[in-house]
């Protein structure tokens, strides 16, 4: 095995960084353009329906990066890939447009979910135009994870780059001018977005002058058997992390102070995600990196960079820097100021937790174990149910305290049982 150096390492993954980073951003511009339309308020809420349905139905198909960067190793495996993505993503896209064009689309949002009829028309509508967001991120994230395996991390900040100009330049220049719905405006933008990323990621890959064989070969030939009992337990894996959201809100609605801790709540996510988005990445480069380099070199980088990420979050919360941000420059209703700054003092230890997970989850998963990774996530959710369960049978915990408080524990416990398993299988992690 090869030892990288620490800027070696480092050229390889900040492109990844990067397009995490700027992944945060494409919410806050989407945002912006609905808000400059008709009925922003009815607008916001359908788009938010409309996405959430999106994001649910896209989330079996999120670990196809994963799968790409794995299993693409000879062209076969490739074609075989190729054609399993879009079965399943031509699978979920039939499922949205069942919502999206039947009358099962109003029972769903009108009914089940209780919006208001006037938004859930909007929301069907606006659904319409992403009827086919499954196969198109299916696609680019199977190409993403080849890109990455291949080491070709420039193209993936490249592509997020470019999504973001076409999402702003479709928002701001094409949907508001047309004057229509602003949840279609916002949907409409991040369709375009997604369709630019998904087609300059397979001319990047095509263009690259790589074979496939030139990568990592095996000699077991991939089947649909094998890429079953591989991608199964990762695809439940990505579901369950999406139902940990609405199960997280929930458990802050039943908590005390409940109001408050909601309002708090989306801007302690978004001071999180901002210190925890770019670790996320350290999973894929784990996974490109493990079968060729010393492992120890990757283990010593993630976990510092987790670390580092652990300490500037605690450098914020822990001096005024924090209430100069929300005051000054995030314009922070006063009410929700000191629920924030204690919120973010328990969430210091996340990035470091978040970089650990991510070093195990790929490597095990490039070990092919990703029956651990699924049993991390349902050991993550069942100690953040039953931390929420306490907190709120004993009525006085305020949600804004008990939600960081239960993703901390519920995010230990997935690490201990990565790392048990992580360090029975390679001896340098001993």
């Amino acid at each position: 095995m090869s030892r990288l150096s620490f800027f070696a390492l480092l050229r390889f993954y900040l492109p990844l960084a990067l397009s995490g980073l700027l992944m945060t951003l494409q919410q806050p511009v989407v945002m912006s353009v609905i808000a400059r339309t008709t009925s922003p308020k009815e607008s916001l809420a359908a788009y938010g329906l409309a996405l959430s349905v999106a994001v649910l139905l896209e989330s079996p198909i999120q670990m196809l990066l994963t799968a790409g960067a794995v299993l693409a190793h000879d062209k076969p495996s490739f074609r075989l890939l190729q054609r399993s993505t879009l079965a399943a993503g031509a699978t979920l896209a039939g499922l949205a447009a069942i919502l999206a064009f039947t009358p099962l689309g109003q029972v769903f949002f009108h009914h089940i979910l209780s919006a208001p009829s006037k938004i859930s028309a909007h929301t069907v509508v606006a659904l319409r135009v992403m009827v086919f967001w499954p196969l198109v991120v299916a696609w680019r994230r199977l190409y993403q994870g080849i890109l990455i395996s291949l080491g070709q991390t420039r193209a993936i900040s490249y592509g997020t780059v470019g999504r973001l100009v076409v999402i702003a330049a479709v928002a701001f220049l094409v949907a508001v001018p047309a004057g229509g719905p602003g949840a279609v405006a916002g949907t409409s933008a991040l369709m375009a977005g997604a369709v630019f990323e998904a087609l300059f990621v397979t001319g990047w890959l095509r263009l690259a002058g790589r074979s496939m064989n030139d990568a990592h070969s095996e000699t077991e030939a991939l089947t649909l058997g094998r890429l079953g009992r591989f991608y199964w337990p990762l695809a439940l894996t990505s579901v369950l992390t999406v139902l940990s959201w609405p199960l997280i809100n929930a458990g802050i609605g039943r908590s005390a102070m409940s109001e408050q801790s909601l309002a708090a709540w989306p801007v302690i996510l978004s001071l999180l995600w901002l210190f925890t988005t770019p670790l996320q990445m350290l999973q894929q480069m784990t996974i490109a990196l493990a079968a060729d380099t010393d492992l120890r070199a990757v283990r010593h980088f993630a976990l510092g960079f987790g670390a580092v990420m652990s300490g500037l979050l605690g450098l914020i919360c822990f001096t005024p820097l924090l209430e100069v941000l929300l005051v000054r420059v995030l314009t922070t209703p006063a009410e929700i100021i000191v629920p924030v700054v204690l919120a973010g003092r328990l969430l210091v230890p996340l990035p470091f937790l978040a970089a650990t997970e991510a070093f195990c989850q790929g490597f095990l998963i490039q070990r092919k174990c990703t029956a651990v990774v699924r049993t991390a996530m349902g050991i993550n959710l069942l100690v953040l149910s039953s931390a929420f369960i306490i907190g709120t049978q004993r009525g006085s915990v305020p949600g804004f305290l008990l939600a960081p408080a239960a993703m901390t524990a519920g995010l230990l416990a997935e690490v201990g049982w990565l790392w048990r398993h992580a360090s029975a299988h390679l001896t340098p992690l001993e």
